[in-house]
């Protein structure tokens, strides 16, 4: 548990050192921070039945610390596609899932704007 919470923070600490270099260089422009949004949407939509899943498993059993990490960890995950989606939706964006499954597509609402930006994941 102790090297877990030690990689949760290494890692907060280059997130944190990166936003401050682009504060520093560019700054958080608009373009920058939609693809930061569009990052974060993918990186948590569905993450916690991942979590779950690990917690879940028999290998688990007797690990009750690690176990209540990862169903905590789960749940505060959750949510945040969804102020990711909330967000670039405020921006003008819209989300659109590709009837056959190959990707999800971020595109100007066409009253706006004809561009249209495709992020091709696996879904």
């Amino acid at each position: 548990m102790i090297k877990l919470r030690a990689v949760v923070e290494q890692a907060k600490a280059v997130f944190h050192k990166d936003l401050i270099r682009l504060s520093e260089c560019t700054g958080m422009t608009e373009s920058v921070y939609i693809r930061y949004l569009s990052f974060q949407y993918h990186l948590t939509k569905g993450v916690q039945k991942h979590f779950l899943t690990v917690a879940a498993h028999p290998s688990f059993a007797g690990k009750r610390k690690l176990r209540d990490f990862l169903y905590k960890f789960a749940l505060e995950e959750e949510p945040h596609f969804d102020i990711a989606r909330h967000d670039l939706e405020n921006l003008g964006f819209l989300i659109y899932y590709r009837l056959n499954g190959t990707g999800v597509e971020v595109r100007w609402p066409v009253g706006i704007c004809f561009t249209r930006v495709a992020f091709s994941v696996g879904l």
